[in-house]
């Protein structure tokens, strides 16, 4: 699994330079903290799943447990704070970038960004793995290994996109009171997980000596706990990440509208709706005073 950490690393990087390159007068620079957390979660990535790493979380489940709360926790967030969905839309030509955000606004996509899904993935995931005889196959097998390492990355990031609701603004987002519940819901769930696995201990039946297993929960307990408030830190200090992208602004020129965009906007490539585009190259001229794109349509 060494090749996950440099295939996002090169993908980020990639999309980083075609965006400087594609109309660079139009855009303000990429944000350099966006690039500073890509490059610390693929660092993370790159550590937790080289061949020492996951040598030493095969044979000591402390370890593991280690290498659990980094990829499922940690690196999602660092992701998901570098804005990867609006760095894709402003690197890819503007044909593709409108039918990937009609995908993404289909019904199975925009119930997904939702954090009811989300948490349950996340968090619910956890509890089958580590209360049920899943964690032994999935240790007794090496697909079952990649797929369960997989599984917590991808739904870790799921889960810290459907709460914070940005940088990228993406369809189904839930308000700011409900995302706050579910976020206070599941690290309560995650730390009571982490008790019942000191209690149990859990998981039974992998052959794992009772001390080992006890550490790897309190780790998972208190790690856990610093991760989610890393993620509530986060989720507190951006209210606006939520809002990017939406109209403030709109007056109709004919059949064109005018909006002024967010830079966080993952709508299209140019900041507003994918819907209210105009259609030719013309009307796409001029800036807001802020510096973000404005779309004009012909005047009278």
């Amino acid at each position: 699994m060494e090749w996950i950490a440099p295939l996002i690393g090169t993908g980020y990087l990639l999309g980083w330079a075609a965006q400087a390159n594609a109309r660079s007068d139009a855009y303000k620079r990429w944000p350099r903290q966006r690039l500073l957390c890509a490059s610390v979660a693929v660092v993370l990535l790159g550590f937790c799943f080289s061949e020492w790493v996951m040598h030493q979380a095969h044979g000591d489940y402390r370890w593991h447990m280690a290498q659990h709360v980094l990829i499922g926790m940690v690196a999602p967030l660092l992701l998901v704070c570098s804005a990867p969905g609006t760095l894709l839309l402003r690197a890819l030509p503007v044909a593709i970038a409108r039918r990937l955000v009609r995908c993404w606004h289909s019904r199975p996509l925009c119930w997904a960004w939702h954090p009811l899904p989300a948490s349950v993935l996340h968090i619910g995931g956890m509890y089958l793995l580590y209360l049920t005889p899943l964690f032994t196959w999935g240790m007794a097998h090496p697909a079952g290994h990649v797929w369960l390492h997989l599984h917590f990355l991808l739904a870790g990031y799921l889960y810290c996109q459907a709460i914070l609701g940005g940088p990228d603004r993406l369809p189904g987002t839930a308000s700011r009171r409900t995302r706050g519940m579910w976020l206070w819901c599941s690290a309560g769930l995650h730390a009571l997980l982490g008790k019942l696995m000191y209690a149990g201990p859990w998981p039974d039946g992998a052959g794992i000596a009772s001390d080992s297993l006890r550490q790897g929960a309190m780790l998972m307990y208190y790690a856990g706990d610093l991760a989610e408030l890393m993620l509530m830190v986060v989720f507190f200090a951006t209210p606006h990440w939520a809002a990017a992208g939406r109209p403030i602004r709109r007056r109709a020129y004919g059949k064109v509208a005018r909006w002024r965009s967010s830079p966080g906007c993952v709508g299209c490539r140019h900041g507003g709706p994918i819907s209210d585009l105009p259609t030719s190259a013309a009307s796409m001229s001029g800036r807001t005073a802020s510096g973000d794109r404005a779309f004009r349509g012909p005047a009278g």
